[in-house]
């Protein structure tokens, strides 16, 4: 497999299609020299290349109904992967960790707040008289 993994639930392939070898009559790649192929039947879809096994062809270019049936299963397969996704147990809170909470702006400065206030409590109650 070669792509980035595609969004299942957005992607449409008919968005996607390249079409530049129609421009061509005959097309070849460094995979099969010697080997030439009509431009106008072979097309690339960049989000499909996810699911190519074997790069040494090029891809038939698609008709409309074989479109819109990619993009029924790619719909398919996001349901399915939102299920699966929902049937994980939910990740643990991460652990407490004391030196990280420090170095927060927020608790930092709380924690330097109370040790000086506590400090100034420990101070006044020495200087009074009893």
């Amino acid at each position: 497999m070669g792509g980035d993994k595609p969004d299942f639930n957005t992607i449409d392939v008919r968005d996607t299609q390249d079409l530049r070898y129609t421009n061509y009559p005959y097309v070849t790649s460094d995979l099969n020299p010697g080997v030439v192929f009509r431009g106008s039947d072979v097309e690339f879809n960049h989000p499909m290349k996810y699911f190519y096994n074997d790069n040494a062809h090029p891809k038939k270019k698609l008709t409309e109904a074989e479109m819109l049936e990619i993009n029924r299963l790619l719909r398919i397969i996001g349901r399915c992967q939102q299920l699966i996704a929902d049937l994980q147990p939910p990740e643990p809170p991460p652990a407490f960790n004391f030196v990280q909470m420090l170095k927060s702006p927020f608790y930092g400065s709380a924690l330097v707040a109370a040790l000086v206030l506590f400090l100034v409590l420990v101070s006044l109650r020495r200087k009074r008289p009893e």
